[in-house]
């Protein structure tokens, strides 16, 4: 009986760990700590804009911008958190729904936004909580497809549907900035990066200046050769005052303007992200208390 008592299984003993067990969380905490690093490391926020709410802003700003840079930080956002969604699911069990991993995404972006708050190494952006949840999925649906894979290489019984679904949040995003960038190439001129992005709600606007009729038309020049690419129908001097009254305009979010005076309007003209030269108007206000500059496009 002893010796019996003594082969029996205790219910309560620990599985061990293995290798691949091992290496995997290893492997995760090294990740951890690479995201970290990224994210808060090297980073300082001396300004005083600490939030972006609006969802899609940092899209809009790199569309209008269409700078190299802009484009990678938001791809780079993306698939920092594929190595998240692709690893958790190995980890514990209840990683293998769709569900618990989406939410764990968020929680980890939002507890890497809430650091870069609190330690002033960058701003919390809604835009990143999307884009690292958005990450995550993907990650999650490689997974998937690493599990298919395996599953078929066992010869076991397994359906390719819900494969496929669990792939859309990496084809929507394939889809999503192939459009973008085939859009940009294709249309003349480009984007002006003094285009407003948020309508801004100012207390108060006024003029101190009398509007010019000017022009109906004005010229789109080729960079650097200055020739005329051609003629495009104009708004007045009166029209971009007006668009300044309704808050149609650049600004920061966290600076945005209470009382305007605008002193003078004259037409000016700015490169576009496609090497054009487009027609704006340049606004000199005064803008609480301090003498500052607004941009319009020109262009209809």
């Amino acid at each position: 009986m002893r010796a019996a008592d003594s082969n029996t299984k205790n219910p309560k003993e620990q599985k061990k760990v293995s290798l691949p067990d091992i290496l995997l969380y290893l492997i995760f905490t090294g990740y951890h700590f690479m995201v970290f690093g990224v994210t808060l490391l090297g980073r300082y926020n001396n300004q005083s804009d600490f939030f972006r709410l609006m969802p899609f802003y940092s899209y809009m700003e790199a569309w209008y911008q269409y700078e190299d840079a802009s484009w990678r930080n938001l791809i780079l956002n993306i698939f920092m958190m594929v190595p998240f969604g692709l690893l958790l699911p190995y980890l514990h069990k209840i990683f293998l729904k769709f569900g618990p991993t989406a939410f764990a995404g968020l929680t980890f972006s939002l507890l890497i936004e809430v650091s870069q708050l609190v330690l002033r190494r960058g701003i919390f952006e809604t835009d990143d909580l999307i884009n690292n949840t958005l990450g995550t999925l993907i990650g999650y649906g490689f997974y998937r497809l690493a599990d298919f894979i395996h599953k078929r290489i066992k010869k076991e019984p397994v359906s390719g549907k819900p494969i496929l679904l669990y792939q859309l949040p990496l084809i929507i995003t394939a889809v999503a900035f192939f459009s973008i960038f085939t859009v940009h190439h294709f249309q003349e001129p480009g984007n002006l990066q003094c285009h407003h992005i948020m309508r801004a709600h100012p207390a108060s606007v006024t003029c101190n200046t009398a509007f010019d009729a000017g022009e109906e038309t004005a010229p789109v020049y080729i960079v650097p050769n200055g020739e005329v690419y051609k003629e495009y129908p104009i708004i007045t001097e009166e029209e971009a005052y007006l668009r300044i009254a309704d808050g149609i305009f650049l600004y920061e979010p966290a600076h945005e303007p209470e009382h305007i005076v605008v002193n003078n309007i004259f037409l000016s003209y700015e490169v576009d992200s496609k090497g054009f030269y487009q027609p704006i108007y340049i606004l000199e206000c005064t803008i609480d208390g301090l003498d500052k500059r607004l941009y319009t496009p020109a262009i209809r």
